[in-house]
């Protein structure tokens, strides 16, 4: 389990973790269960609220992710 979150864990520069889902982002999405996040290039990140959001992610190759925490 901890290879598996380790291959997925996205460290931002502030030391803040996300969780890859980019796979998985629709089914996570329809679940309600978290909040998604679209990763982009800059270090920044923006709230996923449609599926058409994560349509655009996908077609920009764009990584999708669940907040996770900061590094202690």
């Amino acid at each position: 389990m901890e290879d598996l979150f380790k291959s997925s864990a996205i460290v931002m520069e502030d030391g803040f973790v996300f969780m890859d889902v980019t796979d998985k982002a629709k089914e996570v999405f329809s679940s309600g269960l978290f909040e998604l996040y679209v990763l982009h290039g800059d270090d920044s990140e923006s709230l996923i609220e449609s599926y058409a959001d994560i349509n655009d992610a996908l077609e920009y190759g764009l990584k999708i992710a669940i907040e996770v925490g900061h590094l202690k």
